[in-house]
């Protein structure tokens, strides 16, 4: 059962974020083991149902949300080894999922958010004050997941058509987010700083001190030092997604529009480009940058100051080789990330 366990997790390099790869792996081969310890080499459906059921650490029984992420990770991987003949029949077939109250995603109001932009200008490093800008604008302003922050390159920035294109979402699904004047100067602020940092072969938009691509721990340790200046409410990377689809909807946003913006939807097709991306979601990003305190939008530089940003940063991205292209994964998601 190892052995198809790391060929399912090969299967989903790319077109899992690492870290729902690393949850994955951890579920299955700690079902591995318990299945081991009572004598059997394949999971059975009660394998799975006694797996579920045992109870944490401390003794406490598991949260239904836990014992659902478990049991979803453990159908996708039972598909994926029925296909290839290691098990004969699915053993989590007839299992259900644990109902559990429903829980409102938290969010910040807008002027909450412009207080945590202040506080993030006026807590960074002097070096880096654009980068937590731009890096604040694009989880507040485009809705980015933290994996697709971490994995934003250079040439998914279009400042010139006011673009995110080739965002690379959940299961390789592929979209374009158009975005507010005022969060490309914020992203182009940076862009002007960048070339002091970045390491001169390094594709990534967001760097860290070291010169190369920002971590998704990174980017927690700035939210972990933003905390405590916002009143120690549970703020997170993932809070500011809720933020921009929340404030998105109040503000008179099309909950359809939000719902591609935030690349909810499992479309398993590249999105098409600026000239289709339509008056409406252009709108609702508008609308959301009013979170932005005007006085830390730089003003536009010079023409030739910005022909310059603009060449630096296409001869990196044409020494760089061409990324593989995403690819689509032929099982169900296992994790809805609908909030």
């Amino acid at each position: 059962m190892r052995e198809a366990i790391t060929r399912f997790l090969s299967s989903l390099s790319g077109l899992r974020a690492p870290r729902t790869i690393s949850t994955y792996e951890h579920i299955l081969v700690g079902l591995e083991g318990f299945c081991v310890r009572r004598g059997h080499a394949q999971p059975s459906r009660s394998d799975v149902e006694a797996f579920l059921a045992r109870p944490r650490a401390d003794g406490e029984a598991r949260a239904p949300a836990s014992r659902n992420q478990a049991l979803a990770a453990i159908r996708v991987f039972a598909a994926h080894a029925t296909r290839e003949d290691v098990l004969a029949v699915d053993p989590t077939d007839g299992i259900p999922f644990a109902r559990a109250a429903r829980r409102d995603p938290t969010s910040l109001t807008v002027f909450q958010l412009r207080r945590l932009f202040q506080i993030a200008a006026s807590s960074a490093r002097r070096r880096f004050r654009e980068r937590d800008l731009a890096l604040l604008a694009l989880l507040t302003q485009a809705g980015l997941r933290v994996t697709e922050l971490a994995s934003l390159d250079l040439e998914n920035v279009d400042l010139d058509a006011r673009l995110l294109v080739g965002v690379v979402g959940k299961g390789g699904t592929v979209r374009s987010i158009p975005l507010a004047e005022e969060t490309a100067k914020l992203l182009g602020g940076w862009l002007a700083a960048r070339v002091d940092h970045a390491d001169r072969d390094e594709r990534a938009f967001l760097v860290g001190h070291h010169g190369r691509r920002m971590s998704i721990r990174s980017v927690e340790r700035l939210f972990a030092r933003w905390r405590p200046l916002l009143g120690n409410m549970h703020l997170h990377p993932h809070l500011m997604r809720h933020s921009f689809i929340t404030n998105g909807i109040a503000l008179g946003g099309d909950i359809v529009s939000l719902q591609h913006l935030a690349g909810h939807e499992s479309i398993r097709s590249t999105q098409r480009y600026a000239h289709l991306v339509d008056s409406r979601r252009l709108d609702a990003v508008r609308r959301l940058a009013v979170a932005i305190p005007p006085e830390l939008v730089p003003a536009p530089p010079p023409a030739s100051a910005a022909q310059s940003v603009a060449e630096d940063a296409a001869d990196v991205a044409d020494r760089l080789p061409t990324p593989a292209s995403p690819k689509v994964l032929d099982h169900e998601e296992p994790f809805d990330d609908a909030a």
